[in-house]
């Protein structure tokens, strides 16, 4: 497994693997709101590090640089319980030493779970327009 910058190369790879999840994973979401353009507009001004395994993208973490944001982590589905996740949060945590944020929606248990596993901490929680979400620190 290898993690690297993305390439234009990646983008249909991306949207796939982007729109794939949300409709599948995102109960709050709904599949006819989901476009194909929706992975360019909401990773504008991330970095994107992408995790591959023989030239195929099985995940992606978007990072908002400016204020260490962790703001997507995505996973393929025939890729989970393999590291990926864990691969991608450490890769971006190890972009800079200071603290890293996210914001997890409360009824994504799994994730939480899995962030809370890597070490990552409740700092706050709010209300926006997909329900009830945390804020979660942590650091590599």
């Amino acid at each position: 497994m290898k993690i690297r910058e993305m390439e234009n190369a990646d983008l249909t790879a991306l949207r796939a693997l982007y729109n794939e999840v949300r409709a599948k994973e995102f109960d709050w979401e709904k599949e006819e709101q989901i476009s194909e353009r929706d992975f360019d507009r909401d990773t504008d001004g991330e970095r994107v590090l992408v995790l591959e395994q023989s030239g195929e993208v099985l995940g992606f973490v978007g990072i908002y640089e400016p204020e260490n944001f962790i703001h997507h982590l995505y996973v393929s589905q025939n890729a989970r319980g393999a590291g990926v996740g864990r691969q991608l949060i450490q890769a971006a945590l190890a972009t800079s030493h200071d603290a890293f944020t996210l914001k997890c929606v409360a009824e994504n248990k799994k994730a939480l779970l899995f962030y809370e596993k890597l070490g990552f901490k409740k700092v706050s929680e709010g209300i926006s327009e997909d329900g009830r979400y945390f804020v979660l620190e942590g650091r590599f």
